[in-house]
């Protein structure tokens, strides 16, 4: 990647041209022009003919003997059930280790989880980019760009990230774990252990320019993302009035982590001396080994990871309990962004009004999406898409994608009930809803992916048998098991939260809406 020979690079500058677009449908024109002057008579209405001929026959609807002619799965053919990969927990040094076995050979993979659920609501903004600057920064023993060299030569892939994590029956606690995660060849894992012990220690904090840049790089690419999928902001805002664990999400890394950015880059030169002591702080206090949990996926050498467990320091202070998350910004908003399209979500809590996270509500995920808000809001309505989805703690969202009509479409999101109640009693079976849904919940997954779903079942209490049961649930959901759920959707979409993204003109329609400046 570092070539020494400076006098063979070439720079190459690309500009942009706010005439392309007209130069190349120019170009387009010209040359069909020149295709259809070379036509004789007879072929421009044979050509015609052919066009009008393709339209009519794709208007027309398929015969029940064509229907009937393409393949399909029945219910019947899905009755062997799925093998999960599980997590096998053994002690380490005093540490809990997850370990799973992976057909990869001479491949590691390790996963640290750091549980710092001590850290505030207020902190976790700061936290999160204090996970983003971790292996950009100059360690004790090397700068920034030695570094990454070393990185980049013993590890295959290192992150670091904030992970929050649901209680498995309270909604108003959870855990977050900073964790790093690594792949690395087995003849490499002794130096990438010691670089990643390294960084988590001995990283300094008193680099101002690096840390401003840093910020002001994650600040840029935050406006662009909230611009491109606004909806993905919407839904982390409004689901985050729901539970402990979206609330952490949201504040790690919604739209209240880039309005801390925007925030501390309008004073920087105040605010970066208590920052740096504070990063030096978290750092002494979260990197320890009492407060680790370490996944590996793979087979490690004996002694190699007591090294690592070794090199870390004792917590002096008390360990976490489940941290208490709740949000403090109005449950109705409205982002300014600048786009001509808008996007709408609505999030809402079932399990406060009776819910219970089941199969049942994953047949009417699949139906609401797309038997009813694809048909009123994306064909009907001209939005580039729509969708309604539900986690294991009954927190739900509903979002539309570069909307034209973003209040039409809450309005739609409102008559999701009605919807549910009336098809329920319209139809007889619901097989292939629940087909298309089996697929999406048991994915094809890497070993890396599956060792990763094991964890997270570790630590929110979840296994092999709810998923199973979840699975059966949803194969046996009738119609009729719908319409309890539309009358629990009905009660929780009035209290829901709504999240609009727009242009100012848009949002100007929505009186009711607190604004938020993220510009």
């Amino acid at each position: 990647e570092f070539l020494p020979d400076q006098e063979s690079w070439v720079q190459v500058q690309s500009l942009p041209s706010s005439l392309f677009g007209q130069e190349r449908d120019a170009r387009e024109a010209a040359r069909l022009a020149q295709e259809v002057a070379g036509w004789t008579q007879a072929q421009e209405e044979d050509f015609k003919a052919q066009a009008a001929a393709l339209e009519a026959w794709q208007a027309s609807p398929d015969s029940q003997e064509a229907l009937a002619s393409l393949p399909s799965l029945s219910l019947q053919d899905l009755t062997q059930d799925p093998v999960y990969l599980d997590s096998i927990p053994s002690s380490l040094e005093g540490i809990t280790v997850l370990s799973h076995p992976s057909p990869a050979q001479g491949i590691l993979y390790l996963k640290l989880y750091f549980d710092c659920s001590d850290t505030s609501m207020e902190e976790l903004a700061s936290l999160n980019f204090m996970a983003q600057v971790l292996g950009k920064l100059a360690t004790q023993k090397r700068d920034a760009q030695a570094l990454l060299r070393a990185i980049k030569t013993h590890i295959g892939q290192l992150g670091f990230s904030l992970v929050p994590m649901a209680h498995p029956d309270r909604a108003d606690r959870c855990r977050v774990f900073f964790t790093v995660t690594c792949s690395v060849l087995d003849s490499e894992v002794d130096q990438a252990l010691a670089l990643i012990g390294e960084i988590l220690t001995q990283t300094r904090f008193d680099d101002k320019a690096a840390i401003q840049t840093l910020m002001l790089q994650n600040r840029e690419y935050l406006r662009q993302a909230s611009n491109q999928a606004a909806h993905y902001f919407g839904l982390l805002r409004v689901r985050g009035q729901a539970t402990a664990r979206d609330a952490a999400r949201e504040g790690l890394t919604g739209l209240t982590f880039l309005l801390w950015l925007k925030s501390f880059l309008a004073d920087f030169e105040t605010k970066i001396p208590a920052y740096q002591d504070w990063l030096m702080a978290k750092q002494g206090q979260i990197f320890s080994r009492d407060r680790l949990t370490l996944s590996l996926t793979g087979q490690a050498e004996e002694g190699k990871l007591e090294a690592l467990i070794r090199d870390l320091p004792l917590s002096s202070g008390a360990l976490p309990d489940w941290g208490y998350y709740q949000a403090s910004y109005p449950r109705q908003e409205g982002v300014a962004i600048p786009s001509a399209v808008s996007y709408a979500c609505l999030g809402c809590l079932l399990s406060s009004f009776g819910g219970q996270y089941s199969g049942q509500w994953l047949a009417l995920e699949q139906i609401l999406s797309l038997e009813f808000l694809w048909n009123k809001i994306r064909v009907q309505g001209g939005a580039y898409g729509a969708g309604f989805s539900i986690d294991r703690s009954t927190s739900s969202g509903f979002f539309s994608y570069r909307d034209p009509s973003p209040g039409k479409s809450l309005d739609t999101f409102r008559e999701s009930a009605a919807f549910i109640q009336a098809f329920s009693q319209d139809k007889d079976s619901i097989e292939r809803y629940i087909m298309g849904k089996m697929a999406a919940l048991d994915p094809d997954l890497s070993y890396k992916a599956q060792a990763d779903l094991a964890d997270n079942w570790h630590f929110t209490g979840y296994g092999p048998d709810q998923a199973l049961a979840l699975r059966r649930q949803l194969m046996e959901t009738k119609p009729q098991d719908l319409l309890p759920l539309a009358r629990i959707l009905d009660q929780a979409i009035g209290q829901g939260a709504v999240c609009l993204l727009g242009s100012p003109d848009t949002l100007a329609q929505h009186k009711d809406l607190s604004l938020i400046d993220i510009s």
